[in-house]
């Protein structure tokens, strides 16, 4: 299992608010993501991230960080 998959599946199973996908290399936002109803501050800095699709309104976020992409 690679380490976005794991960082998701702490957040899953810790029931944390905050997940943080920073630091990753991510060239886009994984779509299980979008799957996570209960995240409230979602960290996706310094990746490569050039796109952010329109379904990221969905999420429940308060916060969402997403700089040096």
């Amino acid at each position: 299992m690679n380490k976005v998959l794991k960082k998701i599946e702490h957040f899953k199973d810790t029931k944390s608010k905050k997940l943080n996908l920073s630091y990753l290399n991510l060239t886009e936002i994984p779509d299980n993501v979008f799957e996570l109803d209960n995240v409230e501050h979602l960290q996706l800095s310094f990746n490569d991230i050039k796109i952010i699709p329109q379904k990221i309104k969905k999420l429940n976020c308060r916060i969402i960080e997403i700089h040096h992409n």
